[in-house]
């Protein structure tokens, strides 16, 4: 929602660097508050710049260039993708976190509940497959980015936060001062209420739970969230500007949770359950 509105008064770009940089200053003010020791590892330093480009510029860029034409409700669709693409790089690229039946079940499973709850809004109206692409293809650059970041082992969840929106934040310097120097920034009300609730609601704190469910969940666990964006989508739109939820609606929520649950239950659940507590 926030990028939808950003990119109607303002060039993706200086979307972007804007979102980056007020995160970074955002999460070093609340490091610096609590007292908290700024310390990256030095083995980190090269994932956290991939993680830097690969989950925030190339990504950022992608779907603030994607809702330039689409509905953001139909963009989120795409980011439901990168389950799918961290379970198959998963299987080529990591040792601990193999598909498994069950989760190839889940996933199938919560793919059938977003299609229940959108193939009956997408619009027949002709959209160029540029900003398709566009947004399906940020979806596998934040696969990658995820898996990368499992690397990231020596350095806490708010400091790699803050350090990677730094990196980002200085890679993008460059293109947003030539940016502006073309088209100069005017600042509506309501554009600067978007860029800050982006950089602060929408980036700077989760990405320090990410990092921190990547750490201690694993890159296949974490990117589960995003089958919930578009669940989260519909009960805003509903609650917050009475858009109507639809029987299908609330089907597919339920189809959606119930696929996530199978690729999240622990092992021997249904054992557990059944075995008498002594």
């Amino acid at each position: 929602m926030f990028i939808k509105l950003g990119v109607e008064e303002m060039s993706v770009i200086a979307l972007v660097f804007l979102r980056v940089s007020i995160a970074s200053f955002f999460l070093f003010i609340i490091i610096k508050l609590n007292k908290r020791p700024i310390h990256v590892s030095r083995h980190d330093i090269i994932p956290l710049i991939l993680v830097a480009i690969l989950g925030n510029i190339i990504p950022f860029s992608l779907i603030g260039f994607a809702e330039q034409e689409l509905d953001s409700g139909i963009t989120s669709i795409s980011v439901t993708l990168v389950p799918v693409f961290v379970l198959i790089l998963a299987q080529f690229f990591t040792v601990d976190e193999r598909i498994t039946a069950g989760k190839l079940l889940g996933m199938t499973i919560s793919c059938c509940g977003i299609a229940i709850i959108f193939v009956p809004k997408l619009s027949l109206n002709a959209i160029a497959p540029i900003y398709v692409i566009a947004a399906i293809s940020s979806a596998v650059f934040y696969a990658i980015s995820t898996l990368v970041a499992k690397r990231i082992t020596g350095t806490k969840p708010e400091v790699t936060s803050a350090f990677v929106l730094l990196m980002a934040g200085l890679m993008m310097l460059p293109f947003f001062l030539i940016d502006v120097s073309e088209s100069p920034l005017d600042m509506s009300f309501s554009l600067v209420g978007s860029v800050v609730g982006l950089a602060i609601i929408a980036t700077a704190i989760p990405f320090v739970l990410m990092y921190k469910l990547i750490a201690e969940k694993g890159a296949t666990f974490f990117s589960l969230n995003n089958y919930l964006i578009p669940v989260f989508s519909l009960m805003l739109g509903s609650f917050l500007l009475h858009e109507t939820l639809s029987v299908l609606d609330i089907l597919g929520t339920v189809v959606v949770l119930s696929g996530i649950w199978l690729c999240t239950r622990p092992k021997n659940w249904w054992r557990r359950i059944n075995t008498p507590q002594t």
